[in-house]
């Protein structure tokens, strides 16, 4: 149905006056992250060692477009130190967030923040456990674009999808979807529940088997202040279970697993020491830590490295976060890693700055 010449003109003649009672100023963001890390594992079959040293930045404007909305447009870019090129990633932000401060919808590119909280095991781009998504990727795939919905409250949830691929005559769509989430049930005791699916399909061209992946993940956590030293003490105890199914349709590569997860960490003045402990059975998923997987390197399942007792990691660890800037932190990070057996460490130190500059109120 058309409208009326006199309506298209009505709703022309509104939209100046609808912007000009945006009285929110619009804002340059600037987040950086600067990491090196090194992984020295020898002789481990289920993680190569490696070294990551770089930095990713990204450069936005924030412009609100009422009280509950704002659109944010800019740049990503992540520079690896040692690359034959000058940047391994560029892409556009763009991005549509609908909400307040409690509940926010978003389109276009996600909002994965690094590090909200202290520690090399809990840096992944959405808090995933290790077990689920390798924390890695908080540097190596730190741009997301899709959908995602995001709560704030006495139940805090991030529930997303990340598409990294699109079907084409030369590989599969490839996406992620995931959701964490923690309530809050009575003083320091907590429930969380985790989930992630990983996708490789496409119908427009067969290229490659139809791939899924999910791994799913519930627990509590305990989370009180400690007398001692005036600290924090947190515990955390989760069951988690996987399916991989490389390729649909063949029943014989279907594997089925599940596993306990166990962390406790204490926290004293900008130090955090913690300690992990991984117990499993046929656990393989795409996208997880390769010392919790029960895969090798390069992806295939192999009963023969693996224990009668299944496959066991243990890790722990030392972190100190400092603040040289209000705008700044800083946090260098040692841990060590045992894997059937395999003893390994690794050492890593990432920078975050994150600056608001806010342009002048528009009238």
């Amino acid at each position: 149905m058309k409208l009326p010449a006199s309506v298209l003109i009505a709703i022309a003649l509104s939209l100046p006056a609808q912007a000009q009672t945006i009285t929110e100023p619009a804002t340059v963001n600037l987040q950086s992250v600067f990491y090196g890390d090194n992984t020295e594992f020898v002789g481990n079959p289920y993680r190569d060692g490696e070294t990551l040293m770089g930095v990713h930045n990204k450069l936005s404007l924030v412009l609100p477009l009422g009280a509950r909305s704002h659109l944010k447009l800019g740049v990503f870019t992540d520079q690896r130190a040692g690359g034959e090129k000058a940047f391994e990633l560029i892409r556009p932000i763009v991005s549509l967030t609908i909400g307040d401060e409690k509940n926010q919808f978003i389109m276009g590119t996600l909002e994965t923040p690094v590090a909200t909280e202290q520690g090399p095991d809990r840096i992944g781009p959405h808090g995933l456990l290790p077990p689920i998504q390798v924390e890695t990727y908080a540097f190596t795939r730190a741009f997301e674009a899709g959908m995602q919905w995001k709560h704030q409250g006495r139940v805090t949830s991030d529930l997303y999808i990340d598409w990294q691929k699109l079907n084409t005559p030369q590989h599969r769509e490839k996406l992620n979807t995931g959701l964490v989430t923690k309530a809050a049930v009575y003083g320091p005791l907590s429930l969380g529940g985790q989930f992630q699916y990983v996708h490789q399909g496409g119908q427009l061209f067969d290229v490659g088997p139809v791939s899924d992946s999910v791994a799913g993940a519930a627990g509590a956590i305990l989370d009180r202040e400690s007398t001692v030293l005036r600290g924090r003490l947190t515990g955390e105890f989760y069951y988690a279970s996987s399916r991989n199914v490389p390729a649909r349709g063949d029943a014989a590569t279907e594997l089925t697993g599940h596993g306990f997860f166990m962390r406790a960490a204490y926290e004293v003045q900008g130090i955090r020491a913690y300690g992990i402990a991984w117990r499993s059975h046929d656990f393989v998923k795409q996208e997880v830590d390769p010392n919790y997987g029960q895969a090798l390197p390069d992806g295939i399942y192999d009963s023969s490295v693996h224990t009668k007792r299944g496959h066991r990691y243990y890790e722990t660890g030392v972190s100190r976060r400092f603040y040289p800037d209000r705008m700044v932190w800083i946090e260098p990070a040692l841990r060590l890693h045992w894997t059937n057996g395999h003893l390994d460490y690794s050492y890593r130190i990432i920078a975050a700055l994150n600056f608001d500059y806010v342009l002048s109120h528009r009238k």
